[in-house]
């Protein structure tokens, strides 16, 4: 990490609605990036860095919060929090990164973020499937232009609902599921898993 003392170093963070999702740059490059769940009310940088893993809470020790930070949010209690511990922090708006939003207020800014990034990365049209707490699906076309898109329950939401709202169906964990599990299965337990 020796190149980013010499190099301007910034953070990202993506505040999604059941975890922090954070990055830590050095000039345009992605040097890491971890998960932590959302920051407990109150707390102060200390309680936060110590939630990061071993190579950034180093980082952080050296820094300190007056480390650039830009984030996107869709949970305002994060945002005021973040915006309280790290005194250089920018929060990026819908707007700053996708258009045709015009009467679309509440349209996440997590979702223009995936949109803008897929459609950089792979080009326009794009359609961007995402599997958080919600499943979402969201279509760019026209360089960052928003066509439309839709949103389910994410799979933790679903597989809850079927146990739930029915008399027999188990209730499946997700963090259990194996990609390797068959497409067909023979039992009622399997066929929720597949």
């Amino acid at each position: 990490m020796d190149r980013q003392e010499t190099r301007e170093v910034w953070v990202s963070l993506v505040a999604g609605n059941t975890k922090l999702h954070w990055g830590l740059f050095v000039g345009s490059e992605l040097e890491s990036t971890w998960d932590t769940a959302h920051l407990p009310l109150g707390a102060g940088f200390d309680e936060v860095i110590a939630l990061f893993p071993r190579r950034q809470l180093e980082f952080f020790t050296r820094r300190g919060p007056s480390v650039e930070l830009w984030m996107g949010s869709v949970v305002p209690a994060q945002s005021a929090l973040v915006r309280a511990i790290f005194p250089c922090s920018h929060e990026v708006r819908n707007t700053d990164v996708v258009r045709g939003l015009e009467g679309y207020h509440s349209f996440g800014v997590d979702r223009a973020l995936a949109l803008r990034g897929a459609g950089l990365l792979w080009g326009w049209p794009v359609l961007v499937i995402d599997g958080g707490t919600a499943m979402t699906f969201t279509v760019g076309v026209d360089d960052g232009h928003l066509y439309g898109g839709a949103i389910a329950p994410g799979m933790a939401l679903q597989l809850g609902a079927l146990a739930t709202g029915t008399a027999k169906l188990p209730r499946i964990a997700l963090d259990g599921l194996s990609p390797s599990l068959p497409r067909w299965a023979m039992s009622t337990q399997g066929a929720i898993e597949s």
